[in-house]
Formats: C-alpha cells, sequence, structure tokens
C-alpha cells in the first residue's frame, strides 16, 4: 500500500473505506478540513461556500458514480443550503451544501 499524502487529493474530496483513517487523522492534525460527511477539502483557507460554488460539478459527478439514485431536497428558505442525498439505502452520502441555493 502506498504511504498517503494529502498533496495527492483533490482539492475537494469524498473519503472512503480505503483512506477513511488516514483522513480523519489527517483532519485531527489540522491538515484537511471536513465540510460534511466523507466531504474533505484540504484548502484550509477559502471560505466553505466557496469551496462548494467552485467544485459543484464535481461533487455531483461523485454522487453521480453511486449506483444509488440522489435526489435534490427542497428548502424551505432560499438561502438555505442544497440538501443533496443519496436515496435512504445505506452508506450514501448526504450532504447540506452551503453555497448551493436556488
Amino acid at each position: 500500500m502506498s504511504k498517503f499524502s494529502v498533496a495527492s487529493l483533490p482539492e475537494v474530496f469524498v473519503s472512503d473505506g480505503t483512506i477513511s483513517k488516514a483522513v480523519h487523522e489527517a483532519a485531527e492534525r489540522g491538515d484537511l478540513r471536513k465540510l460534511a460527511s466523507r466531504l474533505y477539502t484540504r484548502n484550509l483557507d477559502e471560505d466553505p461556500e466557496k469551496l462548494v460554488r467552485r467544485n459543484w460539478y464535481t461533487l455531483i459527478g461523485v454522487l453521480s458514480r453511486n449506483p444509488r439514485k440522489f435526489r435534490s431536497v427542497p428548502q424551505p428558505n432560499p438561502k438555505a443550503p442544497v440538501l443533496l442525498a443519496g436515496d435512504g439505502r445505506g452508506g450514501a452520502p448526504e450532504w447540506f451544501l452551503q453555497g448551493l441555493c436556488r
């Protein structure tokens, strides 16, 4: 197994079972920042809303590669974050993404 390197990760990425321990440890050290469940960034300086807005296409791509359907749940407040969620069958991520608003 190759050594884990924060620098080799994309700016925004989803942690999975193969790297979850190393990602958790890097976040504890302050080398990564958690944005949502299993969603991390190595960009420690930029506002999370800007990161999400700039990387929205990548985030949708991550969800769409999941064989489960994903849905966007409307929020009552137009300024509320967008909720992207799996179909509720185990393991599918559910993210409230600040920066993606209607």
